[in-house]
């Protein structure tokens, strides 16, 4: 299990990723049709012929000239699912620092990399737990929701370059008292 793994089981209270997205293409384009009020109007708005939209709809596989529209649902699709898996009640403690078991910045302990700044590269060792910023935090709160790949890792990686400013690289992240490499 990753960081992105350990960082979505606190933030959701235990909730697996591997469950994220599971559902199909039909079930993507019914909740688009809810958002945008039909299926006239959806596929309109994801520049799509009404009757390939209906198509979709009902269950039949869309064409390899349309993966770009495919993936554009799949990420809209992870998104909605993030934010309805993080109640208003659980992101407001979160942001307020107050969520169980502990706040964010708590969950973190040691963190080990190289940090080259100019021509001076050296291997560092801090605990993260001390110096992450409210901001940081937030960011990467942020990032879980935005349901970009890699979005979590790079919101830790900016958390390190708030407190030495540098390239870091090669990281060791200790989370809830587990070591985790981020490149």
């Amino acid at each position: 299990m990753g960081i992105f793994d350990k960082v979505y089981r606190y933030i959701t209270r235990g909730r697996s990723p591997a469950t994220e997205g599971r559902r199909g293409l039909p079930e993507m384009i019914r909740q688009q049709e809810i958002k945008h009020g039909s299926g006239r109007a959806a596929a309109r708005a994801w520049g799509i012929p009404e009757s390939t939209w209906r198509s979709w709809r009902n269950g039949r596989p869309a064409k390899a000239k349309h993966s770009t529209v495919i993936d554009a649902l799949k990420a809209e699709h992870v998104k909605t699912e993030r934010r309805a898996r993080l109640s208003p009640g659980r992101e407001k403690k979160l942001r307020a620092g107050t969520a169980a078991p502990g706040p964010l910045h708590a969950q973190f302990g040691d963190v080990t990399g190289t940090l080259i700044i100019s021509s001076d590269e050296r291997t560092r060792s801090i605990d993260l737990s001390q110096w992450i910023t409210p901001e940081s935090e937030q960011a990467i709160v942020d990032a879980y929701l935005s349901g970009r790949d890699g979005a979590v890792e790079q919101a830790i990686k900016d958390a390190m370059d708030d407190y030495v400013p540098g390239v870091w690289s090669d990281l060791e992240v200790e989370f809830d008292g587990q070591h985790h490499h981020i490149d």
